[in-house]
């Protein structure tokens, strides 16, 4: 494997921001942090205005999940998406029950299992812990 199979196709790049727009939102709040990752992500893929729009419209809006997931063209992509929902909902320190709802939501309109929805929010939360532990050893004794 290299490097591109875990990168969203082109094709997809415009439901996959949508789709992270969708669940900053689904709380009822869009955190600063939930906007930069959004904006990263918009930023690193070069889309256009228009595309931005769009995203923008979900963040401010929401959107129904069943018209967002029939935007994918390729399957590994829902994959990577459930990744990258559960890291951005979890930004906030809280990976609420109602963010838990829609990425389910969303993992089951995509044909992804609950155990492997399941499987890939520990994967999440592991990664997590690990960085947040490496934050600490290489910081300077003392601070």
């Amino acid at each position: 494997m290299n490097i591109q199979d875990y990168s969203v196709p082109v094709e997809d790049r415009v439901p996959f921001a949508k789709f992270m727009a969708y669940i900053a939102q689904v709380d009822g709040k869009v955190t600063l942090d939930e906007k930069q990752a959004i904006d990263s992500v918009i930023f690193a893929w070069c889309l256009d205005e228009a595309a931005v729009k769009k995203i923008y419209h979900v963040m401010e809006h929401g959107a129904t999940v069943k018209d967002l997931t029939s935007e994918f063209k390729n399957r590994k992509s829902c994959y990577l998406l459930i990744q990258e929902l559960i890291t951005l909902a979890s930004f906030d320190g809280n990976y609420e029950k109602n963010e838990q709802r829609a990425i389910q939501e969303i993992a089951s309109l995509c044909s992804i299992s609950k155990p492997r929805v399941k499987q890939i929010e520990k994967w999440v939360s592991d990664g997590i812990a690990w960085r947040k532990k490496g934050v600490v050893l290489i910081t300077p004794e003392g601070e």
